[in-house]
């Protein structure tokens, strides 16, 4: 899976964010039980290649990890909120 980030805006520059997107996204996928096999990322984009349960969908997935990593990220960095 790959996705962007809103309006390709280079929000994973920081290493801090990027640490904390990673962390959110793993923390996601365990909670929905999404193995993650390979997690990497631009400063624009994530990619991740995963397993999914048999009963969830690849779209279902993607919402939830783009989902639950914003909400993470957002609260962990509030200030980003302003420009993002």
């Amino acid at each position: 899976m790959q996705w962007v980030t809103k309006y390709r805006y280079e929000t994973l520059a920081k290493e801090s964010r990027w640490r904390d997107c990673k962390s959110a996204i793993r923390s996601v996928a365990e909670r929905y039980g999404i193995e993650i096999i390979e997690l990497g990322a631009m400063e624009d984009h994530v990619r991740v290649v995963v397993t999914l349960p048999p009963e969830m969908s690849v779209s279902t997935a993607i919402g939830l990890l783009k989902g639950g990593s914003s909400y993470e990220l957002f609260r962990k960095h509030p200030n980003s909120r302003k420009t993002y």
